[in-house]
């Protein structure tokens, strides 16, 4: 038998180094003409410099990323650097840096410490994440947690925001309490990894190695046009191909949702998304050697249009989440403005001038992770049709829409085949 995993994200590179660790002959289609899907590097040719598809936020408790990355071999050490575990907040409206050190103890003593907690608040105020884990799964963040206070304005809504890529008003209050027992209920949790290289060099190259090395035929620009599911006769059509399945094959669906809506695959699927915006920045910060002694660093922002800030070397990086109605007219000049402020208020440096800047739009980076569509519309990995299955970030992993989740679905969907072909 073979198993074709239809889609190189990291849901498919995922399922297919674990297919291929557990014996399966595994053939993996990519319809564009790279690996990685929303999770890449690549080099900008305006700003000459490598930057990444999107800033996404890696924490000690990702535990499924580290299993998987350790199984590719990729040296953890020299991939990424560990920040404390902490972050700052820098207030733009209130002009004022705040912020929290978990410390690495599971059991979170920092709330206890004045100098570890947010100012003007006290640890009776972080049991309101409590609130979260007793939510029903119809409730939104701000349906239990009062809103009223600080700790939700300075914590609670960056976290939901950054975790969940969706507004604290309609985000799922049980996903993110999923999301949140993780990181403050393992040891190092909170530990923030800061990748020293680009994406694709740490979670894309190296699996693509692997599957090579174990004789995986990879083939890129080969865009699925249409499933033939009949039981008689099922096939894969592709554009430049078409594939005659064995009754044995099986075929992992690891494609965004509004693909598998185009192949009219008989699913449930949300078909609602927010967007993530990206603003890198060329500046030079060998010109202030307090910042750069301080690369990398993870910054919240409250009040401005970004909500987090990376200094990295060479290029100053801001994520917007849930940025549908996000005006894009002159964003780069505008939410410059934000970061000399911020960096002044963090720092004392006045930043000059940024020398280039892009902006990247992603439409559909994550569907709207509102209750009824993470518990009515995300669907299990073994499907109605035989011998399809379904793997990505967006099916029903129980975790928020993030590179763990993809990489759990592709590891899950693996063991399910295996179990199955186990038992037969």
């Amino acid at each position: 038998m073979k198993v074709y995993v239809i889609g190189a994200g990291l849901a498919g590179l995922s399922a297919s180094v674990y297919l291929t660790q557990a014996g399966f002959e595994v053939i993996l289609f990519e319809s564009a003409g790279h690996a990685g899907g929303r999770c890449r590097s690549f080099e900008d040719q305006h700003l000459e410099l490598e930057i990444d598809n999107g800033n996404h936020l890696i924490l000690g408790a990702n535990k499924d990323i580290f299993s998987y990355l350790s199984l590719l071999g990729v040296d953890i050490d020299h991939a990424f650097r560990i920040l404390p575990p902490e972050f700052h907040i820098v207030d733009l409206q209130n002009q004022f840096v705040d912020g929290i050190n978990t410390g690495n103890a599971r059991i979170p003593w920092w709330i206890f410490n004045k100098n570890q907690r947010l100012r003007n608040t006290s640890w009776v105020d972080y049991l309101d994440l409590l609130k979260l884990f007793f939510a029903r799964k119809t409730s939104a963040v701000t349906d239990v947690i009062n809103t009223r206070k600080p700790v939700f304005k300075k914590l609670i809504e960056p976290l939901t925001l950054a975790i969940m890529n969706t507004p604290a008003n309609q985000a799922s209050a049980k996903v993110l309490a999923t999301a949140l027992g993780r990181i403050f209920g393992y040891k190092n949790g909170f530990l923030p990894f800061v990748s020293q290289q680009g994406l694709s060099k740490i979670f894309v190259q190296p699996a693509l190695q692997l599957l090579r090395s174990n004789k995986v035929s990879i083939f890129f620009n080969h865009m699925l046009k249409e499933l033939i599911i009949d039981q008689e006769k099922p096939k894969l059509i592709f554009a430049n191909r078409v594939i005659d399945l064995d009754p044995r094959d099986r075929v992992v669906l690891a494609v965004p949702p509004n693909i598998i809506q185009k192949l009219n695959f008989p699913t449930i699927y949300p078909n609602e998304y927010e967007s993530i915006l990206n603003g890198h920045y060329k500046v030079d910060l060998n010109l202030f050697p307090k910042i750069n002694a301080d690369i990398p660093k993870m910054i919240g922002v409250i009040g401005g249009l970004s909500d987090w800030l990376f200094i990295k070397q060479g290029m100053i990086s801001t994520t917007k989440s849930a940025a549908n109605n996000v005006d894009v007219t002159d964003y780069a000049n505008k939410n410059w403005v934000n970061v000399q402020q911020t960096v002044q208020l963090l720092y004392g440096i006045t930043l000059p001038e940024f020398l280039k800047s892009r902006i990247i739009v992603e439409k559909r980076a994550t569907f709207l992770q509102n209750p009824h569509n993470c518990f009515n519309n995300r669907p299990e990995a073994k499907t109605h049709v035989p011998n399809f299955y379904l793997a990505g970030d967006w099916t029903n992993t129980g975790l928020p829409v993030t590179i763990e989740g993809a990489i759990l679905s592709g590891k899950s969907v693996a063991k399910l085949i295996a179990q199955e072909c186990i038992g037969q």
